[in-house]
């Protein structure tokens, strides 16, 4: 069996749907922590309760995230793990 050739900027392209992925988590931990918290999700800046039992989730993404992204910009391949 031939493997497949390879096709430039293909990693590019898986590259921005991780990172797109990863946003839609991102948002999705935001608005249901401002819904726990009471606070609209419209807002730039919070300080979540010490309760909120979604705000780790959402630092967690974040975090992910924003590292993600300096991968990406810098030429790494993002969302590969090799174990």
């Amino acid at each position: 069996m031939k493997a497949a050739p390879y096709k430039a900027g293909e990693d590019r392209i898986e590259g921005r749907k991780y990172l797109a992925r990863l946003r839609a988590t991102v948002k999705a931990c935001w608005q249901r922590a401002c819904e726990a918290d009471g606070i609209a999700p419209e807002s730039t800046l919070v300080v979540w309760s010490e309760g909120n039992k979604i705000a780790p989730f959402y630092e967690r993404a974040m975090t992910q995230y924003l590292e993600a992204c300096r991968e990406y910009e810098a030429g790494g391949y993002v969302g590969v793990r090799i174990q």
